[in-house]
């Protein structure tokens, strides 16, 4: 999987995670997750220009209408794409987001 490092937000600012592969060594001071990864909606825009309300709009837009939803119980995730080559050539670096979904349970 490309990339292997993952951005999200809690309480206390930004977290990063990188994604462990066997025979990695681990510095002391970091902490193995057990990630429990599950289904993401992904969208792409300019890191740091996104109109995160339209974004919100469309992607749940497009989730109603294709019988998902969000799943709170996993964390938001973030992803800077681009290349330092293709960010000197564009003047800007496109950043993925990952919003946890699952599929919406019919009423009954």
């Amino acid at each position: 999987m490309f990339s292997k490092d993952f951005l999200y937000w809690q309480a206390d600012g930004f977290n990063w995670l990188y994604m462990f592969e066997d025979g990695m060594i681990v510095p002391s001071e970091f902490e193995i997750v057990d990630f429990q990864g599950g289904l993401y909606a992904v969208t792409t825009d300019i890191d740091q220009k996104t109109d995160k309300e339209l974004m919100k709009a469309e992607v749940d837009n497009f989730l109603r209408e294709n019988g998902f939803e969000r799943d709170a119980s996993h964390r938001d995730l973030g992803n800077i794409i681009t290349s330092p080559l293709a960010r000197e050539i564009m003047g800007y670096e496109q950043m993925d987001y990952y919003i946890p979904i699952k599929v919406k349970r019919k009423s009954i």
